[in-house]
């Protein structure tokens, strides 16, 4: 991540662009706090011998104008295992960690100056998604410089990039410490776009878009991805309405680029004309990001003020109104999508009109790409379900595509796709849809686990039981183990567990984590006693064909089948060598614990603070450094947390300033410190979640259900006050009314909160 400073802002620039389309995977994405940029900015190199090469990565120093520049950041340092630095980073609306610096300034401006501004400006933080190791081999940063910075007017400019990248992870220290580097100057020249040259470039930038098929991500390099970010910054018009005809909704990880380029296009009339003639085409559908983005459009790019964002909502609010009246003209794909974008803007249409729009759009439904077919039979369904839609779920339940690799991402769409469908189709029609559940179920080789097809209202499957008992035994692969597990949890009882006991016996310890954490929660469910044995092997399983489950077996057991039994279990695991076990079993206590297990939870956690206190350098975490003692900080963290926000008793201020007391970590200190704050605002917050089913936060804790709502409220001593938030649905509405009630009668008070 880098950003660019214009008349003393700093701009940022997304370095990856990848994960802000196809979303960034949880082990990887760790928030930054970055300082504010110094006024005046020395090297870091003289101390440090930390090093920074900027240059150009083409002969080329004069360049059309909107003209891609490539860049390269090189960092190298002499010393190894020193100095980290951040390999990739994804830019969200905020200050990165360097600073592209452009001269002469008159001339430039930031490219998503308006998109930013429409938003309100801050929109987020700092993403790394790479950490690596400096050495005398240089690290090297592609960066377009075009992300950056626009360049108005044809001239002579210079680059320079003073850089935080780099941090001096030198273990004296709590935490890395960011130097501040500063690169050389390169030159380079800017020239009036040539028609010629503007014409090759976007009959060249068609033919790659038209000849390579969508990929499933916006991936640097290659050459799909290439034409985009060129037809982005190409300056012509015809590179404006070209954009404005591609930005279907059709290839979600590209339609942010398009965006962007259409609301920094100097040709902005002519992208607003040919997208307001694009709404009006019976066959043109228009998607989410196309109704944002000719909603940007209307906005001045020089009111650059605090008022944007209000004048978008009005503009959105018009093109609302424009969006309704042009629904009739559309036709097949074209009207479905435009349709959906018209209920995921929650516009509001009587049900008789939205059913008459929807009719003529579900024979062409297959035609949608998978990703909208998705989004109508999850995400819309609960506005636009209806009877018309039976013959649609019915044909897209009951046919399958085989893939051969079932993880790639077309086979895990079409399962999507197709369990969305079963779901809607027993919805309408329960009986009708029944036996093809039922089939579902026991099948050999189910493709569905207990997720979708546990929809039945039946306890048990008498029918079933014993195929999928037989299945269970006959399965090899895990994931079918696991699928088949799971159905025999929601489906099955007692009766047929001795006959996969044995399997259960001999592969416990051993499993992979989906197939053994469900089928020991049937085993718990069914025979406690016959499974708490069972899962005290799966604990103790050491040695080289052991798996590592034991790491989490008693919070994923818990979560399928709670049970008195697992406590029994975990308050002993709390003193097993093994600390990522021990930790499983605190976070296990906390989430599921009874008041009894406290008083446990406390002796451990006291006595791995005396342990480490004073050591606190030994438990630090230094990004892409191996420490031993790192498990040792999860065991301690989760003791901490446990008692910080355990279900079965009240962490009150007391309660969290002893345990502050005895944090070792600044992170562990950190966090229950914020858990105090909580109760220093009064009244105290209970806000309400649209999961299913609804989920609440009050203090620190976490509830999953009303039930634990109450329970916790009920912990509190008479009088206490609490301020409600929610989302106001119905059934959020109704919640607030119950646990009124229940406030009132145990001597509490709960208010809603004011929603300015």
């Amino acid at each position: 991540m880098v950003s660019i400073a214009l008349k003393g802002e700093p701009v940022k620039l997304p370095a990856c662009r990848q994960a802000l389309r196809g979303g960034l995977a949880a082990w990887a994405v760790v928030i930054l706090a970055l300082p504010l940029w110094p006024q005046n900015v020395p090297s870091g190199e003289a101390t440090s011998g930390v090093r920074l090469q900027l240059r150009l990565t083409v002969p080329a120093t004069k360049f059309h104008q909107g003209e891609l520049i490539p860049l390269e950041l090189s960092y190298t340092s002499d010393t190894p295992k020193r100095y980290q630095i951040e390999t990739s980073l994804q830019r969200i609306c905020g200050q990165g960690p360097a600073q592209f610096i452009v001269t002469p300034s008159e001339s430039t401006h930031d490219p998503e100056r308006t998109y930013r501004a429409s938003t309100g400006g801050g929109c987020g933080g700092d993403f790394a998604t790479g950490i690596g190791w400096l050495s005398p081999t240089p690290a090297k940063v592609p960066a377009i410089l075009n992300e950056f910075i626009a360049i108005d007017r044809p001239g002579h400019y210079h680059l320079e990039v003073i850089s935080r990248q780099v941090s001096d992870a030198d273990g004296s220290v709590s935490r890395p410490v960011p130097l501040t580097l500063q690169s050389n100057q390169v030159q380079f020249e800017i020239v009036a776009a040539d028609p010629v040259w503007q014409r090759a470039e976007i009959n060249h930038i068609r033919d790659v878009l038209d000849h390579t098929p969508p990929s499933d991500g916006f991936f640097p390099g290659t050459p799909r991805t290439d034409a985009v970010e060129a037809l982005r910054f190409l300056t012509s018009e015809d590179a404006a309405r070209e954009m404005a005809r591609r930005l279907r909704g059709e290839e979600s990880s590209v339609d942010f680029e398009y965006l962007l380029g259409l609301v920094d296009s100097p040709q902005r009339a002519a992208a607003t004309y040919e997208m307001n003639e694009l709404l009006q085409d019976p066959d043109f559908p228009v998607s989410d990001r196309f109704f944002q983005t000719l909603g940007i459009l209307a906005l001045d790019p020089q009111g650059y003020s605090g008022k944007m964002p209000d004048l978008r909502g009005e503009h959105e609010r018009a093109l609302r109104e424009r969006l309704l009246d042009a629904l009739p003209i559309k036709r097949g794909k074209a009207l479905a999508a435009s349709l959906a974008t018209v209920i995921g803007e929650r516009i509001s249409l009587p049900p008789d009109e939205t059913r008459a729009l929807i009719a003529p759009m579900l024979s062409s439904f297959a035609q949608l790409p998978p990703e909208l077919q998705i989004a109508w039979l999850q995400d819309q369904w609960a506005e636009a379900k209806g009877p018309e839609w039976l013959p649609v779920v019915r044909a897209i339940a009951t046919r399958y595509q085989d893939f051969p690799e079932p993880r790639e991402v077309h086979a895990w769409q079409s399962l999507q796709l197709r369990g969305a469908a079963l779901r809607d189709w027993y919805e309408l029609d329960p009986a009708g849809a029944r036996e093809a559940v039922i089939t579902e179920v026991t099948r050999a080789r189910p493709r569905y686990d207990a997720s979708v097809l546990g929809l039945l209202p039946d306890p048990t499957l008498p029918e079933a039981e014993g195929l999928l008992a037989e299945n269970f035994l006959a399965a090899e692969d895990y994931e079918i183990e696991g699928k088949l597990a799971s159905l025999l949890l929601r489906y099955a009882d007692g009766e047929v567990l001795p006959v996969v006991l044995p399997k259960i016996e001999d592969k416990v310890g051993t499993w992979a984590c989906e197939p053994q954490g469900r089928i020991l929660a049937f085993a718990l469910k069914a025979e406690p006693e016959t499974a708490k044995p069972l899962i005290e092997r799966a604990l103790a399983a050491r040695g080289p064909h052991s798996s590592a489950c034991r790491h989490t077996v008693l919070t994923e057991v818990a979560q399928l089948q709670p049970s008195p039994s697992l406590e029994e279990i975990a308050i002993p695991a709390l003193d097993d060598p093994d600390p990522e076990l021990a930790a499983n079993a605190a976070a296990y206590l906390g989430e599921y614990g009874s008041a009894g297990a406290e008083q446990s939870l406390w002796q451990h956690f006291q006595a791995w603070s005396q342990r480490w206190n004073g050591r606190a350098g030994e438990l630090r975490f230094v990004f892409g450094s191996e420490n031993s003692n790192a498990a040792e900080v999860g065991r301690g963290e989760a003791l901490a947390h446990a008692l910080a926000t355990g279900v079965g008793w009240l962490a009150d201020e007391s309660m969290l300033r002893r345990l502050i007391a005895l944090a070792v970590t600044p992170n562990m200190k950190q966090q229950l410190e914020n858990d105090e704050a909580d109760w220093e605002r009064r009244p105290m917050a209970i806000t309400a979640f649209s999961t299913r089913p609804l989920s609440f936060s009050l203090a620190q804790y976490n509830l999953r259900s009303l039930e634990e709502l109450k329970t916790k409220l009920g912990e509190f001593p008479r009088g206490a006050a609490f301020r409600w938030s929610g989302y106001g649905s119905p059934e959020e509405r109704q919640t607030f009314q119950d646990i009124s009630e229940f406030a009132s009668k145990n001597g509490l008070m709960v208010s809603v909160a004011d929603p300015n």
